[in-house]
């Protein structure tokens, strides 16, 4: 049988195993005695582990922290190599980033990359995990020297790259830079939602069913409040007195009102899949909806009618804010009852700064949207000499189009194609169209759709990667090292995928050994 010093490669193997699948990438095990607990547990089903754990002979057992770390970099190393191949492979690729402190207030970056999986013919879009790093600062050159020699280590072709996505890293978002009854009733509201929601900085969605909640289950509240206030609770107090009063409340209604009507726009745009024409098409039908009820007046009488009847349980008079002849630091409209006074400067206000940031983010973005009239669904009313010309001319294209007659032409051979097709069997999605695209007879088309896939819509994976950080890293384990937490991170994050043991195994023993193994016992 062929060793490394002080273990047999049986024995390795299993460590492997059991580090890769059974401990840390579910449980999580990151201090010594928790590890060498659950180790000695797992090998009271396996003899050859429980001897060499129970040998008082065996000088070097490798189980210490620096053997783990070296392990779980083995196995992690693994998961990003394949992501790296998958994403060499694609045609363009895109970076997002986000940072977040941990537990050991060390700046934290995620690194995750969108690009496009080729599976035969067919074309789908991933977001990958990639790593976590650690900056020093949050400063724009800072990131992207960050970025860059993680690109580098992991081989990947910077020429492919055609996108990127910030969010916390606030200095590098682009154009962007300068520029939320009766006790009975509650009670039978909160059985679908059992505790409250805190305001979430991050997530709409969940900002919504956190007012809903709040809204639903508002007499509970203020009882609660009002026994610990009785209890000499001087905040309760403070926060009840915050609470009982009208302008809150229709805060409250218009606010959880206005936020649902965008939860399944927020749940859409933070799937992987999700592209910017299909961003778009969604944006377009919130807008439209907004719109429409600030057009229907009964929509606000609906509202105002709910806010008042909640005030009314408690016995608040509907009111307005305090107004002066001259006023310069608030809202002080010419209206002439409660109602209209709420209604501009509140609801229609709220609605149009919703309805103005939903188009300036996502539908007046820039002419790369342009690429949509090159759908076959779109040919014949989208498509025509000046459009072919915008998209040319637009930015995002250029450096991936050949001349402009060369473009024409393959355009006017993309039209005749499909003008043999019945238009109500023509793709109508980026994806289908791809899907239906030889890159070979239409290299340039191919590049568009190709582009628009690429490019993403929010940075809602790297964010979630932040939820592993927070598992993995806690306050107990603040001294973890960036390099073990980046490890257990890829291993918990990518868990659906396989770790080749007898790679690990080998590659393990030929750094301690210098030997090729040619079998594995």
């Amino acid at each position: 049988m062929l060793r490394i010093p002080g273990i047999s490669l049986a024995v390795l193997s299993r460590y492997c195993y059991y580090v890769a699948d059974k401990i840390l990438p579910f449980v999580v095990i990151l201090r010594k005695s928790n590890f060498i607990a659950t180790l000695t547990m797992l090998s009271k089903g396996d003899v050859i582990l429980e001897n060499h754990l129970k040998n008082p002979n065996v000088v070097y057992k490798y189980t210490s922290s620096d053997i783990q770390n070296e392990l779980l970099d083995i196995c992690a190393a693994q998961i990003v190599r394949k992501i790296s191949e998958s994403i060499q492979r694609s045609r363009y690729f895109a970076v997002l980033a986000d940072e977040c402190t941990d537990t050991a207030t060390k700046e934290q970056l995620s690194i995750c990359i969108r690009y496009l999986v080729y599976e035969g013919p067919l074309v789908s879009v991933r977001e990958d995990f990639l790593c976590f790093v650690t900056a020093e600062n949050t400063k724009g050159q800072t990131i992207a020297v960050l970025i860059l020699d993680v690109l580098q280590q992991n081989g990947f072709d910077i020429n492919k790259l055609r996108a990127q996505g910030y969010d916390g890293a606030a200095n590098m978002s682009g154009k962007f830079k300068n520029d939320l009854a009766t006790n009975e009733n509650a009670r039978y509201e909160m059985e679908k939602r059992t505790k409250l929601r805190t305001l979430c900085e991050t997530r709409w969605s969940s900002r919504a069913d956190a007012l809903k909640t709040f809204k639903a289950s508002l007499s509970v509240v203020v009882s609660s409040l009002d026994h610990l206030k009785d209890d000499g609770d001087d905040k309760a107090g403070g926060r009840l007195c915050a609470i009982l009063r009208f302008e809150f409340i229709i805060g409250l209604v218009v606010a959880e009102h206005i936020l649902s009507s965008t939860v399944s726009l927020s749940n859409y745009l933070q799937t992987p899949k999700c592209n910017l024409l299909q961003a778009l098409k969604e944006s377009k039908v919130i807008i439209q909806l907004l719109r429409n009820e600030r057009a229907d007046d009964t929509v606000w009488d609906a509202l105002y009618d709910e806010a008042v009847t909640i005030a009314a349980e408690f016995y608040i008079t509907p009111s307005t804010l305090r107004r002066a002849g001259i006023q310069r630091q608030r809202a002080n409209p010419v209206v002439n009852n409660t109602k209209d006074y709420w209604k501009v400067t509140l609801y229609l206000a709220f609605l149009d700064h919703l309805i103005t940031e939903l188009e300036i983010r996502l539908v007046d973005s820039e002419g790369r949207f342009k690429g949509e009239a090159l759908l076959p669904e779109k040919l014949d009313t989208h498509l025509n000499a000046e459009m072919i010309q915008a998209i040319y001319d637009a930015n995002t294209y250029d450096a991936d189009l050949t001349d402009p007659d060369t473009f024409r032409q393959e355009i006017e051979r993309w039209k005749a194609r499909w003008s043999m097709v019945p238009t109500d069997e023509r793709p109508a999605d980026i994806i289908t169209c791809l899907n239906h695209t030889d890159p070979q007879l239409y290299p340039n088309i191919t590049n568009i759709p190709s582009l628009l896939l690429a490019m993403p819509v929010t940075t809602a994976t790297a964010e979630r990667s932040f939820s592993s950080m927070k598992r993995v890293k806690t306050y107990l384990r603040s001294t973890m090292t960036t390099e073990r937490l980046a490890s257990l991170a890829t291993l918990n994050i990518h868990r659906e995928q396989e770790v080749d043991i007898c790679r690990a195994v080998e590659t393990f023993a030929n750094a301690k050994s210098g030997k090729r193994l040619a079998h594995f016992i």
